[in-house]
Parts: C-alpha cells; structure tokens; sequence
C-alpha cells in the first residue's frame, strides 16, 4: 500500500461555478524531527497513520515527510540512520527503526526506487555490516521480498561455511518466502481497451516455481553443513533433495502440488537455522506434530523425513537407553513411519522415496524397523552402503546378509574386482553353509544369477 495523503478541497464559493478547485497541501516536518517522531510511536499507531492517513495525524504527517523527501532519492539519508538504530540490538529504537525502514520497503510510494537501491547499494556491496542490515530488514518482510531471494542466496553462499548470523538469516528468509513462491498463482488475463482483469480460476501460473524450488535446494545444501549430522540423518537430507527433485516434477499437477504445497508449509517453518545448530533435536511436540500427520501419504512421508533430519542421534540411542514415555511415544510413531515406507509405495514421481533412509536405519538403527517387510531393493541398498562405508556384513542381521539380494549385491563387486567383496562373499557362504538353522539357501548361478570371475 503506497502512503497517500487524503486531499482537502477548498471550494472557491457559492457564487461561482465549481469546476475547478484548490487542493490544500499537507505541511511538511523536517527530516530529522520526522525521523525522531516516528522512532517514538507504538508499532499499532504507525500501522494506523500507513492504513488510514489523517492530516491531523502527527505519525501520518511524518510519513508524509519523508516521502516527501525522498522524491530526491536520497535514500541513503534516511536508511543509514536507521541503520545505525537497528544494528544496535540494545537500542531503545531498533524495533522501531526496523518498522520505519520495514515502510519504506514495503509501503512508500518510492518503494520500487528503494528496492533498487538496497540491491545495488547494500546487498551487492563488499560490505558486511551493510549486508547484515540488509538481512535484518529483508527478514521482516519475507513473504514479500521474492524479488531478493537471488541476492539472498548469494550472500548465504558467501557466508554459509558457518552458522553465522548473515547466513543464517538470509536462509531462514529464503525458506519462509518459499512458502508463498511456490504456490501457483491466479491466471490473469486483461481484455484489450480495457483496464478490467479476467481471473481464470480453472487455469493457473506456474511461472517462477521451479526456479524456486532450485532455490531452495541451494539453501538446503549450504544449511546441511552446520551440523555433525549422524548416518540417518544425513540419508534424510538427502531424502530432502530426493522429494525437491519430485516436486519440480510434479510442477502443473494441480492435485498433487496441493498436497506437496501442505506438506512444504509445515516442514518449511521446522527447518529453520536455530532448530539445525541446537545440539538438540526438535521439541517433542514438534517431532509428535510432524510424525501424526497420516492424512496423505506424501505429506507423512516429508514430515518424516524433516524430523529425521533433525533428531540429532536420538532414534540411534533410542535402541540403547531407557526411554521416557514421551520418548517412547515418538519412537513409535518412527517405527510406523518406517513400516509405512515399506508397505505403501507413494505416488510418482515420488515412487522411490524413502528407500536410502529406510537402508540406513537397518545398518544403524534396526531397532526402528520391522526387518521382515524388506523389499529386495532396499536389501541391496543396505549391502551396498554396508560396503561402502566398510561396515563388516556380520553387523547386519542375518535376514539381510543371508539374503539372496545380498549375494547379488556381493557378486555383482566380485566380477568387478572388489576383493573385499570376494571375502565376505566367501565369509557369507562359510556361515551359511555351517549353520544347521539356515534352511536351503540355494548358491547355484540360476538362482543367484551371476556368474563368478568369468
């Protein structure tokens, strides 16, 4: 909303015809005492004098002002002064500076002026301190800043080695303004001659949201790095980036993307720079919030996986220590989560989510999974995460590494050379072999299907 004073108009008299007539204007304060006033207001008054101007509004009247005084784009007047208060977090006027710069951002009617000038002036600068207040303000309005989320994702790429404040801040912000960008909008159209604009309610645009979704992938790889993540947690992330990828698939599927779009509002608000450096994982309400959503398959399914990403080892330990109720609860629902992936395939494009994650539990947390319901694919996923990160086979559970999918999985590295394969193959069949349980494993090639060394 542009801030526009309300016209007086002074008739000339009874006696004349009223086809014309003056326009009182608005008397204007000096800079520094507009300023001064409005650094003392309450916020609820200044979204009055924005909504509802009046002229004997002293809050409206300084707004008026500065405009006023921006007509000489002289920006840097007035926002470095800001600056300097909302830099400061123990200053008496820095909520209130962020609110008076928040206006200018969003409602003066120089608005478009000054988002060019804290691009080119503040955000593309070398500066840091510019850059952190650029942060700071942008934060505010992230539902309405879309057009910066390139420049945001630049300075997260400069800042992002660490959690520091300026990458955190600009990922936070980049997530929160997803949450609107991914949403396909209204189709509009306007009838030639006619200021009039026709919404098509059975169509809709979709322009600009897989290039947000590549946005948002940038973000994530930059935020994944701030913590020590464990093995399962780590398989989430990359989960994470498995359900984008379908989700820029799905893009036009209107269905579909209704539930894609529940789904990223919910995860999108837990993923947020102070949930991933906390040493600990997410509240317990927040895991039982995210884990109870069972209304659709790929909704449970993203949940699942942003709790997982941030469980910070606690579903490895919930095998080995002595569990609260409210522990036990959540490790519950974990395990119904797992079994759900296991048993319900979901929709394409998202048909082999799920399986790196579910490996991964059964090499570290098999405590978590019904071992009984693995499908032959994710056998061979475990077999083969198991060698590359040189878990011995003896630390799966035998109904894995005595599998048929698991002996595949070991010939298959036997023809290509891998000795350690060829060892454990041997060590596999050994065990098998000598143990009077194990009821007619048949090691023939046309069971196996591969030949060995040909």
């Amino acid at each position: 909303m542009n801030f526009e004073p309300p016209e007086i108009v002074i008739p000339h008299g009874h006696d004349e015809v009223p086809n014309e007539a003056l326009i009182e204007p608005w008397e204007t304060m000096p800079l520094g005492k507009a300023v001064h006033t409005l650094l003392h207001v309450k916020e609820e008054a200044l979204h009055q004098a924005v909504v509802k101007p009046t002229r004997d509004s002293p809050i409206a009247r300084a707004l008026y002002s500065i405009d006023n005084y921006l007509d000489s784009l002289r920006f840097a007047d007035v926002y470095d002064a800001l600056k300097d208060q909302f830099l400061k977090p123990k200053s008496a006027q820095a909520a209130a500076a962020l609110r008076l710069a928040r206006y200018l951002l969003l409602n003066s009617r120089h608005q478009q002026s000054f988002h060019h000038f804290l691009k080119t002036q503040e955000l593309q600068s070398d500066d840091k301190r510019r850059h952190l207040a650029a942060v700071l303000l942008l934060e505010q309005a992230a539902d309405s800043v879309a057009e910066f989320v390139p420049d945001l994702i630049q300075l997260a790429k400069q800042y992002g080695d660490k959690p520091v404040l300026i990458a955190c801040l600009a990922c936070d912000t980049v997530l929160a303004c997803s949450r609107k960008a991914l949403k396909p909008k209204p189709s509009t159209k306007q009838e030639k001659n006619s200021a009039i604009q026709i919404i098509e309610e059975s169509d809709e645009n979709w322009d600009g949201i897989d290039v947000t979704w590549g946005y948002v992938q940038s973000v994530l790889s930059i935020m994944k790095k701030w913590y020590p993540f464990d093995p399962i947690a780590l398989s989430a992330w990359n989960e994470l980036d498995t359900f984008i990828t379908g989700a820029r698939k799905a893009i036009g599927d209107s269905e579909l993307y209704l539930q894609i779009n529940k789904g990223w509002d919910s995860a999108s608000a837990v993923i947020t720079s102070k949930n991933i450096v906390s040493k600990k994982p997410l509240s317990s309400k927040k895991q039982m919030a995210c884990l109870q959503q069972t209304d659709d398959p790929v909704l449970r399914y993203l949940s699942f996986i942003v709790v997982g990403a941030l469980q910070k080892s606690q579903w490895l330990n919930s095998g080995k220590e002595l569990l609260s109720l409210e522990e036990n609860d959540i490790k519950e629902h974990v395990c119904a989560c797992f079994d759900a992936l296991m048993t319900q395939q979901l929709p394409a494009p998202f048909d082999t989510c799920g399986e790196t994650i579910v490996a991964q539990a059964v090499l570290y947390a098999p405590h978590l999974v019904s071992l009984e319901r693995l499908s032959g694919r994710i056998i061979e996923i475990v077999v083969q995460a198991a060698l590359q990160e040189n878990i011995p086979l003896d630390k799966l559970p035998r109904s894995v590494q005595w599998s048929k999918e698991s002996l595949h999985v070991l010939l298959s590295r036997v023809n290509s050379l891998d000795e350690r394969a060829g060892d454990t193959l041997i060590g596999v069949v050994g065990d098998v072999e000598a143990d009077p349980s194990v009821d007619g494993v048949d090691f023939s090639r046309s069971s196996i299907g591969y030949g060995v060394c040909q």
